[in-house]
């Protein structure tokens, strides 16, 4: 937990500005989990939403909070909410609302996978312990995906995540900030 609300901001300030973080909460906390939303439910096509400054305007002119419905293929909505204003870190959640079954994945020490059939089976699968220094909140997976690029540096293959998956974030929280009228200029 950070020393203090706002320390975050306070320790280097270019975070909270366009110029200096290119964006507030979607650029630099939630674009993994807006990653992950689309690795497991497809492409978004459309994008509704606002993003919003509701506790720390007195330090930062980028957005700590943002709620969003993502339209993806074949009807499918995400509704999407994410926040730094909360008193205590939170691990992230997904939850999928599914027709066999309610599926919640949690990041972070307490976190997992969790499916309840609608037959009333549960399965659960924890999650990986941190083996690293990084915070607990956090799990595991900035670790692992860390240690598979520098595996496959030497690989005549360019590495499974590139330039293509980025930009499919990056036009959703362009969008976000579009409808916001957020931004430099706005």
């Amino acid at each position: 937990m950070d020393p203090q609300p706002g320390y975050y901001y306070r320790a280097k300030p270019w975070r909270g500005t366009w110029a200096g973080s290119g964006g507030g909460l979607l650029i630099n906390q939630a674009i993994h989990t807006l990653d992950l939303v689309q690795w497991l439910l497809g492409g978004v096509e459309r994008t509704d939403g606002h993003v919003a400054t509701r506790r720390f305007g007195d330090l930062i002119e980028v957005e700590d909070t943002a709620e969003l419905l993502l339209h993806h293929p074949g009807g499918v909505t995400t509704s999407f909410y994410a926040t730094l204003t909360a008193p205590q870190h939170r691990p992230v959640e997904i939850e999928l609302d599914c027709e066999n079954a309610y599926v919640c994945l949690r990041g972070g020490t307490e976190g997992g996978l969790t499916i309840r059939w609608a037959d009333g089976r549960v399965d659960t699968l924890g999650e990986r312990s941190v083996t690293s220094g990084g915070r607990s909140y956090w799990g595991v997976s900035h670790e692992l995906l860390i240690r598979d690029f520098y595996e496959h540096l030497e690989d005549p293959e360019p590495f499974w995540i590139g330039p293509r998956e980025a930009m499919a974030s990056m036009e959703i929280l362009t969008e976000a900030y579009r409808l916001s009228g957020a931004g430099p200029g706005a």
